[in-house]
């Protein structure tokens, strides 16, 4: 694929629509609210059905807008900016798995321009149950609620919609609200080629944004698992040309600027050393921006710093191994949202019965009781 190709392509009839913006993908957890099984995991349920009504109500004035890439939004309380979608797959997905009910949202937007137009028949495909609303032109043309679901994976709608002469703007909201907060689909024009590009804004020309992405492609991280004596950063494959600014950032686990380098050659772009770093997750953000500093574009990387310890060798030494795992996770710090129980044990079977968290112990146990385990 060309760096062109992830900008706008020729789609032939029945292939799937590329390429798209996204906005998102949003989570949030709505367990608070929904409780049990929803209907997009049971058939026939009414559960959620209440709160994705009002969530497809507050997508509204973003299926009815015609984004260009860098242009912010909300949703829910939650900020984002519409981004280039860069993954190869022919069905695109995104999610998480959580112990209770989530909200999962996105959104995708792109300009078709059809080889055909007139009342065209589309194809949506999707993996798992969820909501789905295709928008043509502010103006909703399909919707899945009340389609009859009488499983959870695989399906496939068609259905005519309209496309006029020249530019139509695409948009295409996903929802669920389940413990699998996963959405994703494949977008089909059945019976006509189209072209299909993504609108940009207009801090750069074509054949320099092009470039960027041509940028973008080139970068290589060696390894995300650094140790002390690794240098931490990637490398940039071609120079920075395109006329916007690369920044490439060592953000912390709480989001963080730790360092900052702007590259403008091709090569190694070093951020500091791994000795520099405590152990723990870390991200490395590379952005384009214009030359007033509106951002165009971005990708991410993450990376985990670990000091590797060697273990005591032979038979004869293990106890002294169990002690040192027992030790270890005695100090590990919880990287999940619940508390970490585990921590709790090892610090019991030390016998430091003073540090051990109560808390931690007593909330384990409800959530096994309530069977949310």
């Amino acid at each position: 694929m060309s760096s062109n190709d992830k900008l706008t392509r020729q789609v032939q009839a029945g292939e799937i629509i590329k390429p798209w913006l996204i906005l998102g993908p949003f989570y949030k957890d709505l367990s608070a609210r929904v409780e049990g099984l929803t209907f997009f995991e049971r058939p026939g349920a009414t559960v959620g059905r209440a709160a994705m009504a009002e969530i497809v109500e507050d997508a509204g004035p973003i299926l009815a807008a015609s984004p260009r890439e860098g242009d912010e939004a909300t949703f829910r309380g939650q900020a984002a900016r519409w981004s280039l979608v860069r993954r190869p797959e022919k069905y695109l997905s995104w999610g998480t798995y959580n112990i209770s009910n989530h909200l999962g949202a996105a959104f995708l937007s792109t300009v078709v321009t059809p080889d055909t137009p007139g009342l065209r028949h589309w194809r949506l495909l999707a993996g798992l149950s969820q909501r789905a609303v295709v928008v043509i032109n502010g103006e909703i043309v399909y919707d899945t609620e009340g389609v009859v679901v009488d499983r959870e994976y695989l399906f496939i709608y068609d259905f005519e919609a309209a496309l006029q002469p020249g530019e139509n703007v695409v948009t295409v909201g996903l929802f669920r609200l389940a413990r699998m907060a996963q959405v994703g689909c494949r977008l089909e024009i059945v019976d006509s080629a189209a072209t299909a590009r993504v609108p940009l804004g207009d801090e750069l020309p074509f054949e320099a944004r092009v470039r960027v992405e041509e940028e973008l492609s080139s970068l290589r991280l060696a390894r995300d698992v650094f140790y002390p004596q690794h240098a931490v950063g990637l490398t940039l494959g071609v120079a920075p040309e395109s006329g916007a600014r690369v920044e490439v950032s060592l953000l912390s686990k709480a989001g963080e600027t730790l360092r900052e380098a702007a590259p403008t050659a091709a090569g190694a772009v070093n951020l500091c050393q791994g000795a520099e770093l405590a152990d723990g997750d870390y991200q490395i953000l590379c952005r384009w921006l214009a030359k007033h500093g509106e951002p165009l574009t971005s990708t991410a990387f993450d990376i985990h710093k670990v000091t590797p310890v060697a273990a005591p060798a032979g038979y004869g030494r293990l106890e002294e191994r169990k002690q040192a795992v027992l030790v270890h996770y005695a100090a590990h710090e919880k990287k999940e949202s619940r508390p970490d129980i585990w921590r709790e044990v090892a610090r019991y079977a030390l016998g430091r019965y003073t540090e051990v968290d109560e808390c931690a112990i007593r909330d384990t146990c409800a959530f096994i009781a309530a069977r949310k385990d």
